[in-house]
């Protein structure tokens, strides 16, 4: 069977099919002394939410805030790795993670406003 499409479209993309890793990975965006204070930030954030984790599983939105707090597991270790050989990863991963924590506050304020996790104590 012949694939002259597909040859075609090999031929016209020329090498750039095989240098899949040759992407553009900065290493000085970030001083070391900012990226220690970030990732000590999200760990502390993570390990008080984390700690509150029995308690969003007794919520209506408890698969909602599980997602998101293993996602934000996730954004946390591809920071701590990736900080040295990639920091536009680095900063993503950062990103993210804020973007799920601002999240989960924003669902637990309306929580606490339907009256969904009771007295404040």
């Amino acid at each position: 069977m012949d694939f002259p499409l597909l040859h075609q479209l090999i031929d016209h993309e020329g090498d750039t099919l095989m240098q899949i890793e040759n992407r553009w990975r900065p290493r000085n965006l970030l001083m070391s002394a900012q990226v220690r204070v970030l990732i000590h930030d999200i760990e502390r954030r993570y390990e008080r939410l984390s700690e509150a984790e029995d308690e969003l599983d007794k919520l209506d939105r408890r698969d909602v805030y599980i997602k998101y707090l293993r996602r934000m597991r996730l954004d946390m270790r591809a920071s701590t790795f990736s900080w040295k050989a990639d920091q536009l990863r680095f900063i993503q991963a950062i990103s993210q993670f804020y973007s799920d924590y601002g999240a989960i506050l924003r669902l637990l304020k309306f929580d606490l406003l339907r009256g969904q996790l009771g007295p404040t104590t």
